[in-house]
């Protein structure tokens, strides 16, 4: 019996890959990902957020912030998102950038959904878009993989927050 979406109710239909009849990316072992990851102003630095299962690995396409009450700070707080795979463990390669998504943009008004800035793993790629080359090309082609047993962690980059909770989603695949 294939595992499509008629067997298994949270694979959705749009992930029938055209050419493949009556087959779904499940049945090769890939599945599409969402993951809301709650945070708040007490989470530490560092703080496993996710750990990818065993056996897996999780591709990840994009990450953006939730914001559902604002973060306040005595100091210039930042946060970003990295992982404890040696590939993406510097603070914000995953989302926040080197510099992290500062105080004032992790507010609970404007736009729900906020991008933030973008991982420096994931600014490479957007390196490679624009047409590097050569040796820049080459380090921009960066693909973001973690692997199974590995988290996915909170980084507190600067400062300590006072007050504030959201989310952190990832978007993405999830590979046998």
């Amino acid at each position: 019996m294939a595992r499509d979406a008629t067997v298994v109710p949270n694979i959705p239909r749009e992930l029938v890959y055209p050419g493949l009849i009556g087959q779904s990316l499940f049945d090769y072992g890939i599945v599409a990902v969402h993951l809301k990851l709650p945070f708040n102003f007490q989470t530490a630095d560092a703080a496993a957020l996710c750990t990818v299962p065993a056996g897996k690995i999780l591709q990840i396409l994009s990450a953006f912030w939730e914001v559902t009450t604002t973060f306040t700070t005595a100091t210039a707080g930042a946060a970003g998102i990295s992982s404890d795979d040696t590939n993406f463990s510097t603070k914000g390669d995953i989302l926040g950038g080197t510099a992290g998504a500062l105080v004032a943009f992790l507010v609970s008004t404007g736009a729900t959904y906020k991008t933030g800035l973008v991982g420096t793993k994931f600014g490479a790629i957007a390196a490679a878009a624009a047409g590097a080359v050569g040796a820049a090309a080459n380090s921009a082609n960066q693909v973001v993989y973690i692997p199974g047993g590995k988290i996915i962690r909170y980084d507190q980059i600067a400062g300590t927050y006072t007050a504030g909770a959201g989310f952190v989603h990832i978007t993405g695949f999830l590979i046998d």
